[in-house]
């Protein structure tokens, strides 16, 4: 990933890849086990959890951004994908997940409470 991580998650120090030569001739990281059909180029970092093709991760997998739209903070990293701009994005199990703190005091008033909004709403009409 390239940048400033979203939402406080860390990015790790990537490796290199831990390659073996299938019998066909590809290639396979034992730590990601994402597939080759030629030796990948050093600069392809191992993202160190399994990496999935694109729209292919179990439905319990979660991006960080997502997890936080839910109202969720990730835990340990389960998989990863990476985009058609070669950015990295963190899964995690949404199972696992955790409330976030704090997150009724940061909503702003109007959406804690509706009824007030309307009826401010209503007085500024007349």
């Amino acid at each position: 990933m390239t940048g400033k991580p979203l939402y406080g998650a860390l990015a790790p120090a990537h490796r290199e890849h831990q390659l073996q030569r299938l019998p066909n001739g590809d290639y396979i990281c034992d730590v990601c086990e994402w597939q080759w059909n030629k030796k990948p180029l050093p600069q392809w970092d191992c993202p160190e959890v399994k990496r999935y093709g694109w729209d292919t991760a179990p439905r319990y997998l979660k991006t960080a951004k997502q997890l936080h739209r839910r109202g969720l903070r990730p835990t340990k990293r389960r998989g990863c994908y990476v985009d058609l701009m070669n950015q990295t994005h963190y899964l995690y199990d949404i199972r696992e997940a955790r409330p976030e703190a704090n997150r009724e005091a940061r909503r702003p008033r109007a959406f804690l409470f509706p009824q007030a909004r309307k009826e401010k709403d209503h007085d500024n009409a007349n």
